[in-house]
């Protein structure tokens, strides 16, 4: 991998004799002939900096050179901000954090049913940005952004994932309640609930029987002790939430004399 510390290689080949150096690329590297078919080499961390792919030969003191060889060095991908997306959103910036990078250096994402290319900006060697296309997000699901070059397609990704739509709350039945009253059934209005949904109360959530218009859950006596607004929510699997609107738990009455008879 790109960046890493000084790299120790085991060559194996015949016809190795003392004093052979590797040549990687254009730069000459002192070995240690351990027999005529062995020798190792440490290749500076200078020369793997960058991802790419890398020739390397053996030459032995008389300026005989053995057949050449490659050596692939893939970049590293540390973190990718967003993680994820709203099922049908539209196109997405995406900033991919790594080691290595190179003006060759490209981004896709992929999905359980294909690979969207993502036209990436070679920003440093460190960062990669680009746009997911709305086509990439239309489904829920995990997905993966990758790292690609020319050279290079392997196993350097992230986990991305699409989210279900965040749903909509409309009204709440009842909207408010006396502060001391028994659990009672609060039911949410809106539009797209889905399996899994919860009613959130404040930060709690609630247990909810759902529809795709409609979630009803049980808010229990304990959470009505005290007077004072209370944001509702609905919330599918994910990790963004509905809209809000306020509960209240009302102060209960005041007693007041207003006749007396006789």
């Amino acid at each position: 991998s790109a960046g890493g510390p000084d790299l120790v290689l085991t060559i194996g080949g015949t016809g190795i004799v003392a004093g052979a150096t590797v040549i990687w690329d254009s730069t000459p590297l002192s070995t240690t002939v351990v027999d005529a078919t062995t020798v190792t080499v440490t290749v500076p961390a200078a020369l793997t900096k960058l991802s790419g792919k890398n020739t390397f030969l053996l030459r032995n003191p008389d300026t005989s050179t053995s057949n050449t060889l490659e050596f692939d060095v893939q970049p590293v991908l540390t973190s990718i901000n967003p993680t994820f997306a709203l099922a049908g959103s539209s196109s997405l910036p995406i900033t991919a954090i790594g080691i290595g990078f190179t003006t060759a250096s490209g981004l896709s994402l992929n999905t359980a049913t294909a690979q969207y290319p993502i036209a990436a900006t070679y920003v440093s060697s460190t960062t990669l940005t680009g746009t997911i296309p709305a086509a990439a997000l239309a489904a829920t699901g995990s997905a993966a952004v990758q790292v690609t070059d020319s050279f290079y397609t392997g196993n350097v990704w992230l986990q991305f994932t699409i989210t279900p739509a965040a749903p909509t709350i409309t009204s709440l039945s009842p909207a408010s309640i006396v502060a001391g009253s028994a659990g009672f059934s609060l039911t949410v209005n809106g539009s797209g609930f889905l399996p899994g949904a919860a009613v959130q109360w404040n930060a709690a959530s609630l247990t909810t029987f759902y529809s795709a218009t409609q979630l009803v859950a049980t808010v229990p006596s304990s959470w009505l002790t005290t007077p004072g607004p209370v944001i509702i929510r609905a919330a599918n699997p994910g990790p963004v939430p509905s809209n809000s609107l306020t509960f209240t738990v009302a102060a209960p009455p005041v007693p007041a004399i207003t006749t007396v008879t006789p």
